[in-house]
């Protein structure tokens, strides 16, 4: 479980890198808080926070229960993969939104392995 709490510990820092990096554009684009619309530069930057956001609330859970009732080391590296996907997703939606899909697939995919990986887990264990 260690390699996976290095993982959620990591999660949560690029979460908190993507937030620094809202405040970056804030300041850049002169959008004065508590605005949520503003260039498009600032959007971009606020939309990738908040959609990673958005799945860490999933994928966080999903992660721990896939660790407990499937595979610690898989959990972890799904997670790794997740991360990554991330850093990519950003890349992608800050230069050219419409060049995001594939990194949210492969980020989305590995969530969707846990959740269903640790559903089947539980269930095996109950039977």
């Amino acid at each position: 479980m260690e390699y996976v709490a290095i993982v959620i510990v990591l999660l949560v820092l690029q979460y908190a890198w993507f937030g620094f990096k809202v405040g970056q554009a804030r300041v850049k684009t002169e959008t004065s808080a508590p605005r949520m619309d503003g260039p498009e530069a600032f959007m971009r930057a606020n939309r990738v926070h908040q959609n990673t956001g958005e799945m860490l609330i999933a994928l966080i859970p999903a992660m721990l229960v896939f660790a407990h009732y499937t595979h610690a080391l898989a959990a972890a590296i799904g997670g790794a993969i997740f991360l990554l996907s991330r850093f990519w997703y950003d890349s992608a939606y800050r230069n050219n939104p419409s060049s995001r899909g594939a990194a949210f697939i492969i980020g989305f995919a590995a969530f969707a392995i846990m959740a269903i990986g640790g559903l089947v887990g539980i269930v095996m264990t109950l039977m």
